[in-house]
């Protein structure tokens, strides 16, 4: 059968026995499939769109004709009749499949096009809260200047604006008022902006630290070191982006106690607040992007069993590094995209996860139970205040927080990128990932606070940690592998008996004790699955199954990393390389050493011939 192919479609030739049912089917440069039925005596019924078809119904063609048939019949066709056209589709599925390639990869840049080999219409708009140019080393940042969105950068010790960011494949587009998931950073016009960066750059760490935690505790009434780390992170949660990792925080407790009062804080201060309920794996990686990592601040509220979820706990389990990614599989053009995961979360809930199925995000977490309290301002009045008018006192205090908020946004424009200092803040492996946001604070006349607030939270989990089963069998290990002859082998059932004898339990069957302190039943059989975390082999003999530690180093190790309670006790690096020791938290504490901000990166200036891109 022939076929004619012009330049804006492809046109499927009718058959004559089949001209009484339909005078044209055509495949459209946008593809869509267009069939123009006629009536019984010939005069034109209707023209109709079929499917738009993609990648994924050309390869499943035998499904697509079938809903093809179905909407045919639908449209006026006897059976009969919608089926010989399904079947004429069916005999031109090669010659469809060429041309709907050939504009799949026209669309996606592949083909040869006019000029420079691309056309800037197919190019892809991609909308982001920051970029920062590697090349140019320039951090753009979306704002609304004058009621118009735009990005701004800071130049030549001053901002300036960008309405969009050209590459060669993508043209990156700032947020507006009502496009966007997060409050935009909002400016009435260039001057309030100058002289807003004037202000700021007066300022330090130390400054803006002091300022939010006397926010913060108008609003939240915790413990001090609950209003300390949420300090922390409202100002960490602007540089997250230049630390390799962040923990999370997970507040929990009853209603009325608090928890959506953090929440709504975060929201308002944090960089780029994004409040989520009960969120879908989906919500929160489209969210994040797949340009750059930590594009805002993510606060997660009513999330109970989010373990069960396991899509959206591999998010959270690679969420805090900086280069954590999940694939997903677009289902237009069956590509394999990556989505950024890293960004400083948030989490609200009446509980916690059980620790058995969610036990790689908590060890990533900070958890505090949040107490009823009287705080001295509502911060639901705050909220209905703003933009209208009312109680002048409730109206200053939105403007403060709005003003915070502004500050903080143009404190990260100035000095997001500039050198970091090396610290070393004493801590090893998971805890010094947790800790990583003290190096904001060196050298300050906060960093004793900010060490404290650390360590509080970081002894928390440790007095967690042994206290688990896991820490707890890694001690019996340890003494049946020192009893031991061989020094590295023992029977299971010894520790299993040292096991019965040495905790608050009691046995329900030979093979089944329940561990009182631990809050479930221990299988002898699952003994040896469980010695497997640490290293162990079982091998079966004749007197029963014997645990074997090849690498007894490791085992010792890890027991001595388990036990070991984690100090931080945070150095500096010198220009000439040389530790300098901190004092404990006093203004210029390490000689020598840079504070996060001290050394300004002047790489961040570009040329002038380079500002228009």
């Amino acid at each position: 059968m022939n076929n004619q192919t012009k330049s804006d479609y492809l046109s499927i030739e009718i058959p004559e026995d089949m001209k009484d049912t339909i005078t044209s089917l055509k495949i459209h440069d946008d593809l869509n499939i267009i069939a123009t039925i006629t009536g019984k005596n010939g005069p034109l019924f209707k023209s109709i769109m079929l499917k738009k078809i993609n990648k994924r119904t050309i390869l499943d063609w035998e499904k697509t004709l079938i809903a093809l048939s179905s909407q045919l019949k639908e449209s006026g066709l006897f059976d009969n009749s919608a089926n010989r056209v399904s079947s004429l589709l069916a005999r031109n599925h090669a010659k469809i499949t060429e041309y709907v390639n050939s504009l799949l990869k026209k669309s996606e840049g592949e083909s040869e096009d006019q000029g420079n080999g691309l056309n800037n219409q197919r190019k892809q708009k991609i909308k982001v809260f920051k970029y920062y140019s590697e090349k140019e080393q320039t951090l753009y940042e979306s704002i609304v200047l004058e009621g118009k969105p735009c990005f701004v950068f800071y130049e030549n010790e001053k901002p300036n604006t960008l309405e969009s960011i050209e590459e060669a494949t993508r043209t990156l587009l700032p947020f507006g008022f009502d496009d966007g998931p997060a409050k935009p950073y909002e400016f009435e016009n260039m001057e309030e902006l100058d002289i807003l960066v004037n202000e700021v750059r007066q300022k330090s760490t130390s400054d803006f630290y002091k300022k939010t935690k006397l926010i913060v505790s108008k609003y939240v009434d915790q413990k001090p070191i609950v209003i300390n780390i949420i300090t922390v992170d409202l100002l960490f949660s602007y540089f997250q982006d230049r630390f390799p990792t962040t923990h999370y925080l997970f507040f929990v407790g009853n209603n009325g106690v608090g928890k959506s009062v953090i929440g709504e804080l975060f929201e308002l201060i944090a960089y780029r607040g994004v409040m989520m309920t009960d969120p879908s794996a989906a919500n929160i990686y489209r969210l994040l992007g797949k340009v750059q990592p930590a594009q805002c601040t993510l606060i997660m509220d009513e999330i109970e069993n989010i373990e069960n979820n396991q899509t959206i706990m591999n998010i959270l389990k690679t969420g805090y590094t900086i280069r954590g990614k999940v694939a997903k599989i677009n289902t237009n053009t069956f590509d394999q995209e990556f989505f950024n995961t890293y960004s400083l979360k948030i989490f609200l809930s009446e509980k916690l996860p059980h620790n058995y199925t969610a036990r790689g995000v908590l060890d990533r977490t900070f958890a505090i139970t949040c107490l009823l309290g009287s705080p001295k301002y509502n911060i639901k009045d705050v909220l209905v205040s703003q933009g209208k008018e009312g109680n002048q006192s409730v109206k200053e205090l939105a403007e403060e927080i709005n003003e915070l908020r502004k500050e903080l946004f143009v404190y990260r424009l100035i000095h997001a990128y500039e050198k970091r200092p090396e610290i070393d803040t004493g801590l090893e492996n998971r805890e010094m990932e947790l800790c990583e946001g003290i190096a904001l604070f060196y050298d300050t006349d906060v960093q004793r606070e900010v060490e404290e607030t650390f360590q509080h939270f970081l002894d928390v989990k440790y007095e967690q940690k042994i206290a688990t089963f896991d820490h707890f069998l890694l001690s019996k290990i340890i003494e049946e592998l020192d009893k031991s002859d061989d020094k590295y082998s023992f029977p299971v059932k010894d520790l299993w008996s040292s096991i019965k004898q040495t905790t608050n339990s009691y046995s329900i069957s030979d093979n089944e004790l329940y561990l009182v302190d631990f809050g479930f039943t221990l299988y002898y059989n699952q003994l040896s699955a469980k010695c497997k975390i640490f290293g162990a082999e079982s091998k079966h003999t004749n007197t029963g199954n014997i645990l074997i530690f090849k690498d007894i180093r490791k085992i010792r190790l890890t027991y001595q990393q388990h036990s070991n309670k984690p100090k931080i006790k945070c150095s500096g690096v010198r220009s000439d390389g040389v530790k300098s020791e901190g004092c404990e938290g006093c203004e210029g504490s390490g000689e020598g050493a840079m504070s996060f901000f001290d050394e300004r990166n002047n790489t961040n200036t570009k040329s002038n011939e380079s500002q228009n891109h």
